[in-house]
């Protein structure tokens, strides 16, 4: 029967005709404070034919009275209670289903909201696919941070229709009942309802629901919002896992789960929810385990937890990542300190570490413990691991477990950290890497410093120690005192991995703190003294004073405020509406004359330290000692901490050491803000030979203002000396800007080293970590949009193909990044942390590429290129263009579809350069003529040969 309901208010006025088309139950218990909020979301949605229904779970605070006498003379709401208490949203929700007049009806918990076009949304998908269940996204909103997050969001990417869920069980996953419209003719046919008298109803209802459902739609518009609260403030059922009870309960929820999904029936859903009790249910307890929040229960959870696991069939195991099959190992022996390390391996915090050996041409993880496991048992079998996906990761893509021993600081302010890293793989003893520490303002001027560490690789134990010792920096905010983070980076001078240093939870920092270097600092009283984050990670903070002292530091904020602001002139960028007035009124004001010796280098907009301008600057150096050569670098380039000779980008030291160089260094735009002075000469290197239309050749600059017009010349007015690589770019890129400057003698001088080295590919591929003896292949694509860019290939199924044959690289361009698998890295190997792109040219024995000008560098060393233009009509019809046909003329084979690409690589792989001759006539049309010597006759041309 379920639970029997008291006579429900809010009816009177209603009319017998006035349908509605959703019911909207809402089930309360002690919630007057929230349960306005759902109610107000429900009677606002622009659906109107609404019904809302509102089921007291018998409140003991009176919100079953404030609820019938408030909406005692509203049609659209009704107010309903439970005979007695249900001791969840079961029995209330069923309550409402017996209530509704609706055809379809939706679930609100009563401390949520549903978003305003909801129910409209859900119904209008529910009608036209004629389904029983239609369902939208579901965004969680902290109310304590104020920020939302997804749920399971990457299944409403896009919206689609399921015949039945076998044909998608991994939307079976989101198991709440809620952001869901159910057809109740559906429900009334099969007998649905909650479960009452048991927890975690929502599990067995979404899984009956599903598993029955002839018709599922799925929309990607935003449904439901879950609010979620502070703990101490609001603790739901699902939420109380430091009780024993609640796995009891969730276990029980599982049972019945998998006694109504059957084999029979629903074979791939029953899979899927089999491996949501690894990858969720246990996860859930696990982590809580790690994080030390069951420490009085752990050992009687972790008996639970061993049962439910062996539940599931050894099949489902095989779906895990490795870190999480290490994770199930780890918990059925029941070692805590194990579950602590792979829960944050899984986490992805840091890479998997820890004793390993091989033992029947297997490897085996932490042997003390599995290998006396029998070899038959599960515990063994999940313990086993392919060492070469680990192994095989460089250094740069390994997320390392820096940890802190100890931290010190001395009368002088000298600090002095040391710590441990683990080296399990010999990833660090194999490479040719430096250590620095790292200090970061987290706000403010967000300010960098960074300082040499020793190291030392201990072989035997296969971890490296480091220390570093380094006087606290003296010129401290003193208006803002930000915090500032600590990490420890691996660099090699061109590619920079700066990780967190982890703090022990027993590790006392407490009792050190620097002392103030300055009068002012002594009177603020400004201290900083090492802290452990809530994640666990060193940082340093301020140390508290007394009010006494606060009331001191607020007499003396004047000038506390003017040191902030010379720290702002030199680290703070200015705001980007305001960088080009701004820039420019500084520059007009500059009096100072130029100063003939100082140079200014600036590359792709202060993002790298390479390209052309590093070979011209790297030349200098060494012709004219005498110059003064600055960096130009954006704010937070890691290639800048621990510098003299840097400049941030878009600050007003910036715009002041343009004014006074005789000198600058370009290969792309220099800001709006820039006004060049007489007797100023500007170099510009250009980054690249263009196959997009550039400059006055686009079709957009036809409708463009007036006004970009003007400034994309005055910009290009600017440039005295322009480097030319190629015939070919002389005759396209030239014009397209209008330049009718002095053009440097052909040749890029990015391009030397590629001339020079062509011959070092084993070294070049040793020096970023990859294996020697397969064949390296880059996939470098064109610029697409800033931000996460897609990866327009299946590596599942290249790898699988390929694997032991190539090892793929992978280089965006410098504004994209992309997401490499975790379980792929040694496979797939993300370069873009490689800021010198010759060495990764240099490495790779194959170029896949697109439309991007990374094809004419590559051209240089004679390597094949092939072209994956899966978009190429899309592409070429919807962007600026191209000056010419690729599909007439192309340095190798266009691959349309990955079969393609494959079938081409194959062929390479197998010795078989076809396209020889091709690229060789196409070098002739459109390469760069490289000498090898660009660097040193852009330097004679320019600054003469003294």
């Amino acid at each position: 029967m379920g639970a029997s309901v008291n006579e429900p208010t809010g009816r009177a006025g209603r009319s017998l005709t006035d349908q509605p088309q959703v019911a909207v139950v809402i089930c309360v218990y002690n919630d007057q404070t929230n349960v306005l909020n759902a109610i107000d979301s429900v009677l606002s949605q622009t659906l109107r034919g609404i019904e809302v229904i509102v089921v007291d779970d018998c409140s003991t605070d009176g919100t079953y009275e404030y609820l019938a006498e408030r909406f005692a003379e509203d049609s659209k709401v009704t107010i309903a209670q439970t005979e007695k208490n249900t001791g969840g949203p079961g029995g209330p929700r069923n309550v409402g289903v017996r209530l509704a007049r609706a055809p379809y009806v939706t679930f609100l918990d009563s401390d949520d909201e549903l978003e305003r076009h909801a129910c409209y949304n859900l119904l209008h998908a529910a009608e036209r696919y004629a389904s029983d269940i239609s369902m939208g996204r579901t965004r969680r909103y902290n109310i304590g941070q104020k920020r939302f997050t997804g749920w399971h969001h990457r299944l409403f990417r896009d919206e689609y229709y399921l015949k039945t869920i076998e044909y998608y069980p991994e939307i079976g996953i989101d198991t709440i009942a809620v952001a869901k419209l159910f057809r109740m003719d559906y429900l009334e046919e099969n007998g649905l309802i909650f479960r009452e008298g048991i927890h975690y109803e929502d599990l067995m209802f979404t899984a009956e629901a599903f598993a029955k459902a002839q018709g599922i739609a799925v929309i990607p518009e935003s449904v439901y919002q879950w609010n979620v609260y502070p703990q101490p403030e609001r603790k739901s059922i699902t939420n109380q896992r430091d009780d024993i009870k609640n796995l009891r309960d969730r276990k029980a929820a599982i049972g019945k789960v998998m006694s109504i999904v059957r084999e029979e029936t629903a074979p791939r859903l029953r899979a899927r929810l089999q491996l949501k009790i690894l990858r969720h249910d246990a996860r859930l307890y696990l982590n809580d385990i790690a994080d030390g929040k069951s420490r009085k229960i752990a050992t009687e959870m972790l008996g639970e937890l061993q049962e439910l696991i062996r539940t599931v069939p050894d099949s489902v195991f095989d779906e895990l990542p490795q870190a999480e099959r290490l994770l199930m190992a780890s918990a059925l022996v029941g070692d805590q300190s194990l579950i602590a390390r792979t829960v944050n391996i899984a986490r992805g915090e840091y890479d998997l570490y820890g004793d390993w050996t091989t033992e029947g041409g297997e490897a085996v993880w932490e042997p003390a413990v599995f290998c006396q496991c029998p070899p038959e048992s599960l515990e063994r079998r999940l313990a086993t691991f392919n060492s070469a996906s680990v192994s095989g990761v460089p250094w740069y893509n390994v997320k390392w477990n820096h940890t802190a021993s100890s931290v010190t600081i001395d009368r002088s302010n000298k600090v002095a950290i040391r710590g441990a890293t683990p080296d399990s793989f010999e990833t660090i003893a194999n490479s040719e890497v430096h250590f620095r520490v790292v200090l970061r303002e987290k706000t403010g001027a967000k300010r960098g410093w960074a300082f040499p560490a020793k190291h030392y690789v201990a072989s035997e134990s296969r971890s490296v120690s480091w220390a570093a010792e380094f006087e606290f920096p003296a010129d401290i905010d003193l208006a803002r005192r930000p915090r500032m983070a600590v990490h420890l980076e691996l660099n090699d001078g061109a590619t920079y991995a700066a990780q967190s240093i982890r703090v022990p939870l027993k590790f006392n920092v407490q009792d050190r703190k620097t002392a103030p270097t300055s009068r002012l600092a002594k009177v603020a009283n400004v201290r900083y003294r090492p802290y452990r984050s809530k994640i666990r990670t060193l940082g340093f903070r301020v140390n508290p004073v007394t009010p006494r002292r606060k009331k001191l530091r607020d007499f003396i904020e004047p000038m506390l405020a003017r040191h902030a602001e010379n720290i702002d002139s030199q680290s703070m960028q200015l705001p980007i509406g305001d960088r080009a007035e701004t820039g420019a009124a500084i520059m007009a004001k500059s009096a100072k004359p130029l100063r003939k010796n100082l140079v200014v280098v600036e590359s792709h907009m202060g993002k790298s330290n390479h390209d052309s301008p590093r070979a011209v600057a790297d030349e200098l150096a060494v012709r004219r000692p005498d110059l003064d050569i600055v960096w130009v670098a954006d704010a937070g380039q890691e290639w800048s901490f621990g510098r003299s000779d840097i400049v941030v980008r878009h600050t007003k030291a910036y715009y002041e050491t343009l004014a006074t160089a005789k000198y600058i260094i370009d290969n792309q735009s220099l800001p709006d803000g820039y006004t060049k002075r007489d007797g100023q000469i500007y170099l510009q290197t250009w980054h690249g030979i263009p196959l997009k239309k550039m400059g006055f050749d686009e079709d957009s600059m036809l409708f463009s203002p007036q006004e970009k017009i003007d400034n994309l010349v005055r910009k290009v007015r600017y440039w005295d000396y322009l480097t030319v690589p190629s015939d070919y770019f002389r005759q396209s890129f030239v014009p397209a800007y209008r330049y009718d400057g002095e053009l440097l003698p052909e040749g890029s001088p990015r391009n030397d080293a590629l001339v020079k080295n062509a011959a070092l590919t084993r070294r070049y591929k040793r020096m970023l970590g990859l294996d020697v003896d397969r064949t390296t292949v880059l996939y470098a694509p064109t610029f697409r949009q800033v931000g996460t860019a897609g990866i327009e290939l299946d590596l599942d199924d290249l790898v699988t193909r390929l694997g032991k044959d190539i090892q793929l690289l992978v280089r965006p361009h410098y504004l994209n990044r992309m997401k490499i698998p975790r379980e792929m890295r040694s496979d797939v190997i993300d370069v873009s942390m490689v800021d010198d792109t010759n060495k990764v040219l240099l490495a790779s024995d194959v170029l896949i590429t697109d439309y991007s000008s990374i094809m004419f560098d590559y051209l240089v060393l004679d390597r094949p290129i092939v072209l994956y233009t899966y978009d190429y009509d899309a592409y070429t019809q919807s962007t600026r263009g191209t000056y010419f046909e690729l599909k007439q003329q192309a340095p190798g084979p266009l691959a349309m579809t990955q079969d393609d690409l494959i079938a081409e690589l194959e062929e390479l792989i197998g010795g078989n350069d076809a396209y020889r001759a091709l690229r060789s006539d196409f070098t002739t049309r459109f390469g760069g003529n490289e000498t090898g010597i660009s660097a040193q006759n852009t330097v004679s041309t320019v600054w003469g040969d003294k």
